[in-house]
């Protein structure tokens, strides 16, 4: 099989988890003898490709959607959405052409599909459910040295993700204030302002990377020298919670459905609307005890699941199926 992986023009103008997976995905495929490229100058033809995936409900990528369609290649969809409100009437309009017209319709977890499926119709034959695989790069042993070489702090929680309001990280600051604890932002942004009140009340405590490259070696360095890796946002936690699994990190997440089904009890967990809940699972992520065989579980749980040899072999037998 030979996939085209595709998302609209504008994604990595501010690359986020979403981008972020699409290059894993690649490169998953890729290491499982499946061809697949990312649509570019270096893509071929399209004739050349048995199916495309595409990462995006945006209308920015309907002209695209549409010329494959012409061609009758087939169209896994990955929607790639979550809603914390009701989308609207237009919204839903515009992402139900995108599903009826796609093969099937690719979700990472039943909590996603579940609240997808709620707002958008989605025939049950065209839902398939995948599992998120994890990049072996992040059980490798770590270069803790290499974080120094960018990191001012020495002592610090660390958050993965784009700097913007439904990350949450604003919570976060005020929670690590409070506490006296320094954190590390690891990501970029797509609202100026959201990233200046968080600098603003971070003040010196808190430092910012945008520039981190996903899978990358820094990465890795970071989240091994990190403290406790927390991210308490109003949408799914995400592959960045489990990259911070495999590397045995205590995690401090978001009290919903998503992390349950994902971490089940080996997380630390709170309501991410509340303040006090996120200082009481920091404190409890720090200083509990047990913290360290919490982790371990959370480890187990996510590289057997996820990470192993077998998790790769379910995710390429669920894509390549999802094409009949």
């Amino acid at each position: 099989m030979k996939f085209l992986l595709s998302t609209y023009s504008t994604a990595f103008l501010a690359s986020g988890g979403g981008e972020s997976e699409l290059v894993q995905i690649a490169e998953t495929l890729n290491e499982s003898a499946v061809h697949a490229d990312i649509y570019g100058i270096q893509s071929r033809p399209l004739d050349f490709y048995d199916a495309v995936m595409h990462f995006s409900v945006q209308a920015e990528g309907k002209a695209f959607f549409d010329a494959v369609r012409a061609r009758q290649t087939p169209i896994l969809l990955w929607p790639n959405v979550w809603w914390n409100n009701p989308p609207t009437a237009s919204e839903v309009e515009r992402i139900q052409v995108f599903v009826d017209q796609a093969h099937k319709v690719l979700f990472k977890s039943l909590t996603e599909c579940e609240q997808f499926s709620r707002y958008v119709s989605v025939p049950p034959a065209k839902r398939v459910v995948v599992p998120i695989c994890v990049s072996s790069r992040f059980t490798t042993a770590p270069d803790l040295d290499l974080a120094k070489t960018v990191c001012e702090m020495d002592d610090y929680v660390l958050c993965l993700g784009r700097v913007e309001p439904i990350k949450n990280q604003l919570t976060l600051i005020r929670a690590l204030r409070r506490l006296g604890l320094s954190g590390v932002m690891v990501g970029g942004h797509n609202d100026a302002a959201y990233l200046q009140q968080c600098k603003a009340e971070a003040g010196d405590t808190v430092q910012f990377l945008p520039w981190v490259k996903p899978c990358s070696r820094l990465l890795l360095s970071l989240l091994a020298g990190s403290r406790v890796v927390a991210e308490t946002s109003f949408d799914p936690a995400g592959r960045s919670s489990l990259e911070a699994a495999l590397v045995n990190k205590p995690l401090v997440l978001s009290a919903d459905d998503w992390v349950n089904e994902y971490f089940a009890d080996t997380v630390y967990k709170a309501d991410p609307h509340s303040l006090d809940q996120t200082v009481a699972a920091l404190q409890q992520a720090i200083s509990d005890a047990q913290g360290a065989r919490l982790a371990a579980r959370a480890h187990e749980r996510i590289a057997e699941r996820h990470a192993s040899t077998a998790a790769v072999a379910q995710f390429v037998t669920t894509i390549v199926d999802a094409c009949d």
